[in-house]
C-alpha cells in the first residue's frame, strides 16, 4: 500500500497539488542541505531533557541565543539522573548532586525555569503518570518551540522520552515547532545554528556537571561534533549545533512510520 501511495504521489499527482498532499512539507523544505538560521523563532521555549546535562550537550549554544533574546526558557528533566555517578556515591546523593549541577549550568546559560521530575534514571517508561506530567507542562507553558532528543537516539531513556512526548501531544490541540537535537546518535539534520560566539559558554555550563565530565571527555566530544557540523554543513571554521526541525504534527507522523 505504501509503495502504491508513493507511486501515485510522485507519478500521477500534478506537481501543483503535491504541496497540499505533502504531510512532510516543512521537513522537505530543507531536506537536501541543512538550512542555516541565526536562532529558531519563538518566545516560549520548552526543552525536554532526559537527564541533567542533555540540554547542554544537545542545544546549549542555541539556548544561550534564546536567553540573550529574552526568550522564556523552561527545561524539564525527565529522570533524576541517579545512575550517572558510576558508583562514586549513593544514588540519593547522585540525584542531589546532579540537580545542583543542572542549576549551576542553567545560571551560565541563562535558564531561569527548571522542572525536575522524579522518574528514575534508566527506568523511564511511558505510562499514565509520565504522560500526564509532560502534558500538563506543555499545557502550562504553551510553547512555541520544543527541543527534545531525536527519536532514533539509541539511549533507552531518550527513546522513552519520545514515546511519552508523542502520547502527551496526542489530541492536545497545540501547534508548535519541534527541534530534535543529537546526543548519543548523530543524525541527518535539516537545520543548523551557528554557535561559534557562544561555544565557551556552552562548555562552561557543561563543565558544571563535574560528576559527568570527570567520567568522560564530554567537552571534547561536544567540540568535535560542533566543529564537524560547522565545517561540513556551513563551510565555516567555527562551531554549530544541528537539529531535525519539523512541526509537531510532522514529528508525530514520522515517529509513527518508524515504529
Amino acid at each position: 500500500m505504501r509503495r502504491l501511495l508513493r507511486y501515485i504521489y510522485h507519478s500521477l499527482l500534478p506537481a501543483r497539488l503535491r504541496q497540499y498532499a505533502d504531510i512532510f512539507q516543512n521537513i522537505r523544505s530543507g531536506f537536501h542541505q541543512p538550512i542555516l538560521i541565526d536562532k529558531p523563532e519563538g518566545r516560549k521555549v520548552l526543552v525536554i531533557s532526559p537527564h541533567p546535562d542533555d540540554e547542554i550537550l544537545g542545544c546549549g549554544g542555541t539556548l544561550v541565543k534564546h536567553s540573550l533574546a529574552k526568550d522564556q526558557i523552561t527545561v524539564v528533566y525527565m529522570t533524576d539522573g541517579r545512575k550517572g555517578c558510576n558508583g562514586t556515591m549513593s544514588e540519593e546523593q547522585c540525584v542531589m548532586v546532579r540537580h545542583e549541577e543542572a542549576a549551576q549550568a542553567g545560571k551560565v546559560i541563562g535558564i531561569k525555569n527548571q522542572i525536575f521530575l522524579k522518574n528514575r534514571d534508566m527506568e523511564l517508561k511511558k505510562n499514565l503518570e509520565t504522560v500526564s506530567q509532560l502534558r500538563g507542562i506543555i499545557n502550562d507553558i504553551a510553547p512555541d518551540i520544543v527541543y527534545l532528543p531525536f527519536f532514533m537516539d539509541y539511549h533507552t531513556d531518550h527513546q522513552a522520552t519520545n514515546d511519552i512526548f508523542i502520547a502527551a501531544v496526542n489530541g492536545i490541540g497545540r501547534d508548535f515547532m519541534c527541534y530534535a537535537y543529537e546526543i548519543w546518535t548523530p543524525f541527518i539534520p535539516n537545520c543548523i545554528v551557528d554557535v561559534t560566539l557562544y561555544t565557551d559558554m556552552k562548555i562552561e555550563a557543561l563543565n558544571k556537571f563535574e560528576s559527568q565530565v570527570k567520567r568522560f571527555n564530554a567537552a571534547g566530544a561536544c567540540l568535535g561534533l560542533m566543529k564537524y557540523r560547522s565545517v561540513l554543513h556551513s563551510g565555516n571554521d567555527g562551531y554549530a549545533e544541528c537539529f531535525f526541525r519539523s512541526s509537531v504534527k510532522e514529528y508525530v507522523r514520522l515517529w509513527k512510520i518508524f515504529q
